[in-house]
């Protein structure tokens, strides 16, 4: 029987790529798939909630390290598997077997953070070796495949196939009892705005920041992020970080929020926008491809001025929004079964090429 290798070790991490991979692999174990999977992971007992055994590798190893491109090609090898898959775009140099890779976003080409020259020149080296070497490319939306294809011009269209990520069942719109204590729980005031994700730099917080002290409607920001980044800013009154949160409880945080809001600057996908809307949260962002693609104009964009943030947030205070009627359809839209099922048939088609 034929074997792939799947690179799991950002499981365990509370990312978006963690939630992909996560979500991803417990549904490609669910399928019945005529090929065994070889899962590395970073601890032994990393789960997936499977429905099949998997055989698991531990391979303790942090990405993007000497140690990673010396060791992982010498563990490929030993396990002779017929197929690498990278939920990612992080594989080494040296390949011993064919892999498939995945692209979210370019976004570090445009914002490295705090990253040096050397950090900047490696995440390049191995960005653009990756794509030029794989069998297939998957992409997370579009708008990533465009630009992508924009960056790199020999990587041609028929390499690269858009796999949009799945929604968890239980991103849906909860009790106002069930709000109310997970309100209290986290000390969250009543009426809030709501911000999620990370605070890197192409999140733009300083801007939304700025937005959020325009507005004319007293009304509280709560900004559920973490990391080193969230100290660099000074908050307006108002504004406060509640972090971290419990995963069961970003439901009722969602639903209880009057409007999501984001100025994120770039975005693969926006996995975000699409929970809150499953709650049934209105979204105010700037008019990404990636949410255009995404939200099929559910949510208000606007483009990337000064005050516009601002003024879509108060037409949405102000306007009556059906919220059960914005919650519906998204499960069936976005599916981790459906993206699975679109992995699988790239596997299929790349393990008998």
């Amino acid at each position: 029987m034929r074997k792939i290798i799947v690179d799991c070790r950002f499981a365990s991490s509370r990312t978006g790529l963690g939630t992909f991979t996560r979500e991803l692999v417990s549904s490609l174990l669910a399928r019945s798939d005529p090929w065994e999977y070889i899962l590395l992971t970073r601890h032994k007992d990393t789960t997936f909630g499977r429905d099949r055994t998997a055989q698991q590798v531990v391979f303790d190893v942090p990405h993007y390290s000497p140690a990673e491109q010396a060791l992982l090609p010498l563990l490929i090898s030993k396990l002779r598997a017929d197929l690498f898959f990278s939920p990612q775009f992080n594989v080494p140099f040296v390949m011993p077997i064919p892999f498939v890779c995945t692209v979210h976003d370019l976004i570090l080409h445009d914002f490295p953070n705090a990253a040096g020259i050397l950090r900047r020149t490696a995440y390049r080296a191995i960005f653009s070796a990756a794509i030029k070497r794989a069998k297939h490319i998957v992409v997370v939306s579009q708008a990533t495949a465009s630009a992508l294809m924009t960056e790199y011009p020999s990587v041609r269209a028929e390499r690269i196939t858009v796999v949009h990520p799945g929604l968890s069942p239980h991103f849906s719109p909860q009790t106002e009892s069930e709000q109310a204590r997970v309100r209290r729980s986290y000390a969250i005031p009543n009426p809030y705005l709501l911000y999620v994700g990370s605070a890197k730099e192409h999140k733009n917080i300083p801007g939304l920041l700025a937005e959020f002290a325009r507005l004319r409607t007293h009304i509280d920001l709560v900004l559920v992020t973490g990391g080193r980044e969230v100290s660099q800013y000074t908050l307006p009154a108002g504004a406060r970080v509640v972090f971290p949160v419990n995963d069961a409880d970003l439901p009722s945080i969602y639903s209880g929020a009057s409007c999501f809001v984001t100025a994120s600057l770039a975005e693969g996908f926006g996995l975000p926008i699409i929970e809150a809307l499953a709650c049934g949260c209105p979204v105010v962002a700037y008019a990404l491809p990636s949410f255009v693609e995404a939200t099929s104009s559910c949510a208000l964009l606007a483009e990337n001025k000064s005050g516009s943030l601002a003024r879509g947030i108060e037409s949405v205070l102000a306007g009556v929004i059906d919220r059960d009627e914005l919650a519906k359809g998204w499960h069936e839209r976005f599916s981790w079964k459906v993206s699975a099922e679109n992995i699988a048939a790239i596997f299929a088609r790349e393990l008998h090429s």
